[in-house]
């Protein structure tokens, strides 16, 4: 399945195994944190959800979502997951593929130019933008946590 598979009118398995196969290719299956986000029924519908608001764009959908996957994950104790949350929005089609070197405009501005995978809206792009920002904002702290005595 590509990252822009879109299930809609498919049978909610399908969009089950859509979410449990793009969380499989970003790596939660490399710590015992990630392979909880498997395990657990209910945290693995929370990310269930989080696909179904990417796909509407909002994104107070997505926030409201990211929150309620960080307080599940704080009910049982296992807060780093919530990275995860980050990660599979932060990896997505909603932020972008590729940067270019910013270029000085001769007028004093500053051009900067980025690749997506298909169009996104204005939204969309916030919502990549606020992904990857606390992606990176919280990934040394949360990849410790994460690999802190994991087995493999």
């Amino acid at each position: 399945m590509s990252e822009t598979y879109d299930p809609t009118s498919a049978p909610v398995a399908v969009l089950y195994e859509h979410v449990r196969a793009k969380l499989i290719r970003h790596g939660v299956e490399n710590s015992e944190d990630g392979r909880l986000v498997l395990t657990d029924k209910r945290l693995f519908l929370r990310f269930v959800g989080l696909e179904r608001a990417v796909r509407d764009g909002s994104f107070d959908a997505i926030r409201a979502r990211v929150d309620n996957i960080e307080r599940y994950a704080n009910t049982i104790e296992h807060r780093q997951v919530t990275f995860f949350a980050y990660m599979y929005l932060s990896l997505s089609y909603l932020a972008p593929r590729r940067y270019h070197l910013s270029m000085n405009n001769s007028n004093g501005t500053i051009r900067k130019c980025l690749d997506y995978d298909r169009e996104v809206s204005d939204e969309e792009r916030l919502i990549g933008d606020w992904a990857r920002i606390l992606y990176h904002k919280f990934s040394k702290h949360y990849f410790r946590a994460i690999y802190k005595g994991s087995s493999r």
